[in-house]
């Protein structure tokens, strides 16, 4: 087997208590590092590993009995999420040891090298062949991984991410897009504050967009879970439809089937009645 390191974007992942909950509750989370959409389409799923040996000595073999003995992983129900939203899923390999780096694609009995590179500017440039809509965000603190800031400094950043699938019997049945607050509670946050561009910010029209597309190809629900390390509260929000700014229809941004205050034991409820 092989040793993998699981490095993530997601700088607050590590702090969410919401979701160590939901996984202690024996329900399952499937995510995904990042996804890439062209012409408004999901036009690939991202996993990414970091080795400490050069990937140009990788086996194809060993890397997919790994990935699929690793439980938390659910290579499975990633492949099968691919083949609904009809994209190819595939598995980055790097080291820093060097800028070796490789794509392998993953499918349900095996790993196929698809692309070697010598360094990350070849596989930045490679990635941006599946892309034309950028959703990742600005931030660049201290905490993010070594990869993450070299292709940002090289004008290329790593797709953005889907938070998560929520599982049943390994099938995914909706999706959640975890919000952090800390300035303000979780009862006085809002998504649409941060909706449109403004002098002191880009807006989030992007990163909405993205998870629209996926929630549209996917026809899964899309829930938005508003969580603060400092609060035992949580809102759970249910979409119903986002408005851009190019529509005609107001107020812009995400209107909701429903939009709650709730403790966990309720959240969970909610959760596992999908």
């Amino acid at each position: 087997m092989l040793s993998i390191t699981f490095e993530t974007s997601e700088s607050s992942d590590h702090r969410n208590w919401v979701k160590n909950e939901i996984l202690k509750s024996g329900l399952d989370l499937l995510s995904f590092e990042g996804y890439t959409i062209k012409n408004s389409t999901v036009s690939l799923l991202l996993d990414r590993g970091c080795f400490s040996i050069d990937c140009a000595n990788i086996n194809a073999l060993v890397l997919f009995n790994t990935l699929l003995s690793n439980n938390s992983f659910h290579l499975k129900s990633k492949v099968d999420f691919a083949e609904k939203l009809n994209c190819k899923y595939v598995f980055f390999c790097y080291s820093y040891i060097n800028e070796n780096c490789c794509i392998y694609l993953l499918t349900s009995d095996n790993a196929t090298l698809l692309e070697s590179f010598s360094t990350l500017k070849e596989f930045a440039e490679w990635s941006n062949k599946f892309r034309d809509l950028v959703m990742t965000s600005n931030y660049e603190g201290d905490d993010l991984p070594i990869l993450d800031r070299r292709l940002r400094k090289l004008g290329i950043p790593w797709p953005g991410n889907l938070d998560y699938a929520l599982l049943k019997d390994h099938i995914p049945v909706a999706l959640i897009e975890f919000q952090t607050t800390y300035k303000l509670t979780v009862a006085k946050h809002c998504n649409n504050d941060y909706f449109l561009p403004s002098p002191y910010r880009k807006g989030d029209v992007n990163r909405w967009l993205a998870i629209d597309i996926i929630r549209k190809q996917s026809k899964l629900p899309l829930l938005v879970i508003v969580w603060s390390p400092n609060e035992s509260c949580i809102k759970l929000k249910v979409v119903d439809k986002i408005v851009y700014p190019s529509n005609e229809e107001t107020p812009k941004g995400l209107m909701y089937l429903s939009k709650d205050l709730m403790d966990i034991n309720r959240l969970l409820v909610s959760l596992n009645s999908y």
